[in-house]
């Protein structure tokens, strides 16, 4: 009988461990990332108009220096005074 509950507690232990291991990619919820990385996800987009009157589309906050226009689909630099 001693025989048969240490093998049931080693496949326990390696399903659990099998869980843990698969488990450790980040917490979802049904399947949606609760930890993705929020630079890759659209926010807020901000809108600027520069002086020729093109306006610029960038995600979130604006920095200085390059940010991605999604109006033009490329890097530009933006200069904040």
């Amino acid at each position: 009988m001693e025989n048969i509950s240490t093998s049931y507690n080693l496949n326990i232990k390696f399903i659990f461990a099998g869980m843990l291991l698969t488990s450790c990619s980040g917490w979802s919820v049904m399947g949606y990332s609760l930890d993705e990385s929020q630079e890759d996800k659209l926010k807020v987009l901000s809108t600027i108009t520069d002086k020729e009157g093109v306006e610029h589309f960038y995600n979130g906050n604006i920095q200085s220096g390059e940010n991605w226009c999604y109006n033009h689909s490329q890097y530009e630099i933006v200069e904040i005074k």
